[in-house]
């Protein structure tokens, strides 16, 4: 080998053997110099520099974290490696501390780094209780040599604030107002209450919900992010934020976040009621029309009905309610009506059940309130007088304020075929009404009676000398019955009173009178406007017909405008005779019209033409000179035909021996 050749090669080796040395000189100052052995892991959850953690993530998800990959993960399959993770209690700074415990261990084969991910979780219940914590994780590398990572020191804590009082809630910010309007609602400032375990980093973030509120309001906008809780725990709610809201009940509540993000539960709330712009004022008391003047409501009043009057206030709003109340006793809630007087029936329930436990005249005070979301105004209130009294047998009031008592029991028409049924042989008779005397009974009470609700003035009774359980008839004269109709389920009842102690009088139980085609009606006779005594003469005829004018009462009592009525003429032989004279029946029907028309109902007037077929055959002699008429009107009511009774007339048609002349 020549000697440039030799050179050459030991140059080579030289090279090599210095490259070599350098390496390993390298390696071992970055040995010497490497604090730790592998690259430290990430933890995905700390969120500052002391190595807090995120309370709730871990609370959800445990810890979770990153271990990078290292060098040196093998070289052949079959080399296998260990990664093993640790924790301790407490911040411990010497990586060899006996007291961490290997809480996961990880077996991996080679070429597991050309996959790797490196991402682990360490169970919540690792790094429970609450407190500091340093985790490392250490390899066994294929060679069984174990190296280290730096140790990282952590802080768990995933108590919110008030999670561990009972109840577990913050409770509610205090106000000094929950009624805002325009006074107040640029100050609306309120307090969060002090708590055992506030820290200065804590913050708070509160929300202003309206009504109705919702199962869960954190899922509702706050009205600002958290932050910083003030030394003072004050918040003030923005004047512009409850404006833009308005009118409204709302729910004021709050969650305490501390610094390691864990919120508490929502806070109990705070009502309030706003009520922005004019408020209602002027108050006027409130009105009883029926007992105006001082006008007593007694148990007639009662029955036709009881309102209170609200008359217009200012400050009206929509939706605002009148809440008013019977003495004590609630009404229904009415809305008000801008500039209308509101009117609130008072239910007869609430008139008996104010008045019951009372005697003679009570002082009922009516009152209201306007309400307004909640907020009330007023009340303004007056005083009417209430007289529920009666004498007699004490009434229970089953249907109020019907003041029919069951103790008064009903009585008896007494007809002449049986009781309660009246027939024609009643008829134009005054009608006995047995009944029994009450009990108690007392002097000076009086009895009315009535038939088909028409008070029987004759009837009237004055306790005297009678006595309970005894029998008493009066007399009901047949006019009463007259004025009714025929027809089953005719009322007849009594009532008892007694004016110098009350107002009121209890009404008998009801007895019900057939009245058996008792009635026969029989209108008034028509009538002759022109007749001269009992005759009618030449004069009596009228132009341009030479006709006999009959005059027919009003008849609105049982006809209206389109009711028909038949009218009927006829003339007899001489002044008394009872032949006809053939050929002078009259039958006309007539239509009856409103007033003003031909034949008003309310009367009208028929005239018997022409003269020559129903008149002057009155004079025949000397068959007869003279002859009489029979003049009638009928109709139909209520299904039966119904005739007037008979007007007669002498008819004497003549001039001396000459019939009378006529055009």
């Amino acid at each position: 080998m020549n000697m440039t050749v030799l050179k050459t090669r030991l140059g080579s080796k030289e090279a090599r053997d210095a490259y070599r040395e350098l390496r390993n000189q390298r390696n071992l100052e970055r040995a010497a110099q490497a604090a730790d052995e592998l690259p430290i892991a990430t933890i995905r959850e700390v969120i500052n520099a002391d190595g807090l953690l995120n309370g709730p993530v871990i609370k959800l998800k445990g810890m979770e974290l990153n271990v990078p990959i290292w060098a040196n993960t093998g070289d052949f399959p079959g080399d296998k490696q260990i990664l093993e993770l640790f924790i301790a209690k407490g911040h411990i700074t010497d990586v060899n501390w006996p007291a961490f415990t290997k809480v996961q261990q990880i077996e991996l084969d080679y070429p597991f780094a050309d996959t790797w991910v490196g991402d682990y979780t360490i169970p919540l219940n690792i790094i429970q209780p609450n407190g500091e914590y340093t985790f490392k994780h250490e390899v066994v590398l294929h060679t069984t040599q174990r190296v280290r990572s730096l140790l990282i020191h952590v802080i768990s804590d995933i108590t919110a604030p008030y999670e561990l009082t009972n109840p577990p809630e913050p409770p509610a910010m205090t106000f000094t107002a929950t009624e805002l309007d325009d006074s107040n609602v640029a100050t609306v400032t309120g307090i969060i209450p002090d708590y055992s375990d506030k820290a200065g980093e804590d913050k708070y973030v509160y929300w202003y919900a309206s009504d109705p509120l919702p199962s869960d309001p954190s899922l509702l906008d706050p009205v600002a992010p958290p932050v910083i809780l003030p030394a003072n725990r004050s918040v003030t709610i923005p004047r512009a934020y409850i404006e833009g809201k308005g009118d409204g009940v709302f729910y004021v509540l709050y969650a305490l976040i501390d610094k390691a993000f864990n919120r508490s539960n929502l806070s109990g709330w705070t009502r309030f009621v706003v009520t922005l712009g004019a408020l209602p004022t002027a108050l006027k008391k409130p009105e009883v029309p029926v007992a105006a003047g001082g006008a007593v409501i007694d148990l007639e009043t009662a029955a036709g009905g009881v309102i209170i009057e609200i008359k217009p206030y200012s400050g009206w709003k929509d939706g605002d309610k009148i809440v008013a109340k019977w003495g004590d006793i609630p009404l229904p809630v009415t809305f008000a009506i801008e500039n209308r007087t509101t009117e609130i029936p008072v239910p007869a329930s609430t008139l008996l059940a104010a008045y019951i436990g009372s005697t003679g005249e009570k002082v009922t005070t009516v009152s209201y309130v306007i309400d307004r979301l909640g907020r009330t105004f007023g009340p303004e209130e007056d005083d009417f007088v209430v007289n529920f009294e009666v004498v007699g047998p004490p009434n229970p009031f089953p249907d109020f304020p019907d003041p029919t008592n069951p103790d008064l029991l009903a009585g008896v028409v007494k007809g002449s075929t049986g009781d309660n049924v009246l027939v024609v042989a009643d008829a134009d008779k005054d009608v006995p009404f047995e009944f029994t005397v009450y009990d108690p009974v007392d002097a000076g009470e009086t009895l009315e009676f009535y038939w088909e609700g028409t008070h029987i003035v004759e009837a009237d009774l004055t306790i005297t000398t009678e006595t309970a359980g005894s029998k008493k008839t009066i007399n009901v004269p047949w006019r009463y019955v007259l004025a009714t109709d025929n027809g089953p389920g005719k009322e007849v009842y009594y009532t008892v009173g007694k004016a110098s102690v009350t107002p009121n009088r209890q009404k008998s139980l009801i007895t019900l009178v057939n009245v058996n085609d008792a009635i026969v009606l029989t209108p008034d006779a028509p009538t002759f406007p022109h007749i001269n005594g009992m005759w009618l003469i030449c004069d009596s005829l009228q132009p341009p017909e030479s006709a006999i004018v009959v005059d027919v009462p009003d008849l609105s009592a049982w006809l209206q405008v389109g009711d028909e009525v038949e009218m009927s003429w006829e003339l007899f032989q001489g002044r008394a005779g009872t032949t006809p004279i053939a050929g002078t029946l009259f039958e006309d029907t007539i239509t009856l019209t409103a007033a003003g028309g031909a034949y008003p109902v309310t009367g009208f007037q028929w005239r018997v033409q022409p003269y020559a077929d129903y008149i002057a055959p009155a004079y025949n002699p000397p068959l007869h000179s003279d002859a009489n008429t029979k003049v009638t009107y009928s109709f139909e009511y209520r299904g039966k035909t119904v005739t007037s009774k008979i007007a007669t007339a002498w008819l004497g048609m003549y001039l001396g021996d000459i019939p009378c002349r006529v055009p």
